[in-house]
């Protein structure tokens, strides 16, 4: 059930029908901004024993400027029925370059009270493709590169996307998707390989 107290909020109501009757399960307060676009959630777990909804998790989206589908950050929260506040679970900082090219991603998730920290570059070709993400573990002043992304494009359009690992000397390979296209540009085919470490080869 939905409802719209507000032009930018909706309040969606989840049920399930049980034993002859609709039984409550969780409701969602969505918030968008003037353009339309997602910018806050807050979900709600109903408590069958005191008949009310409790706060559960939210998300907090900050997209980038008028863009329609880049974001700046993006927060995830739990409420904490201890300190009766939001407590951070994993959140998302992005920063791009003058032509809106995202250039690194930072991320945090709150393992048990620790944070455990990532940061992935993005690196482009002089036909400005993406072709290589380079993705780091750090911990206190170290980072530690862990795994590459290599990309291969024909008209922009990625036609081969590779990911390596890192055991700390050299890069082994992982996966490997590869594409192929119509002449719309859709996506006609692709298919999906992992690494055969005995064979070395893809399977």
């Amino acid at each position: 059930i939905c409802k719209y107290p507000f032009p930018d909020t909706k309040i969606e109501t989840n049920y399930q029908y049980e034993n002859g009757q609709w039984l409550k399960l969780n409701r969602e307060t969505i918030v968008s901004d003037e353009q339309g676009r997602l910018i806050d959630v807050v979900a709600e777990a109903f408590d069958p024993v005191s008949q009310a909804s409790k706060l559960d998790s939210r998300l907090r989206i900050f997209p980038r400027g008028n863009s329609p589908e880049l974001v700046d950050s993006v927060f995830t929260f739990a409420w904490d029925t201890t300190i009766l506040d939001w407590t951070p679970v994993f959140s998302i900082k992005n920063v791009f370059d003058d032509q809106d090219r995202l250039l690194e991603s930072n991320s945090q998730v709150d393992y048990f009270g620790d944070p455990l920290i990532f940061r992935d570059v993005h690196s482009y070709d002089a036909n400005g493709d993406n072709h290589l993400i380079e993705s780091y573990a750090i911990l206190g002043a170290d980072e530690f590169l862990g795994e590459r992304t290599d990309l291969v494009y024909v008209d922009h359009r990625p036609i081969e996307v590779l990911v390596s690992v890192s055991d700390g000397v050299d890069f082994y390979p992982q996966s490997r998707t590869n594409y192929a296209y119509t002449l719309f540009g859709a996506v006609r085919k692709q298919m999906n390989f992992e690494w055969d470490a005995e064979k070395e080869n893809f399977r």
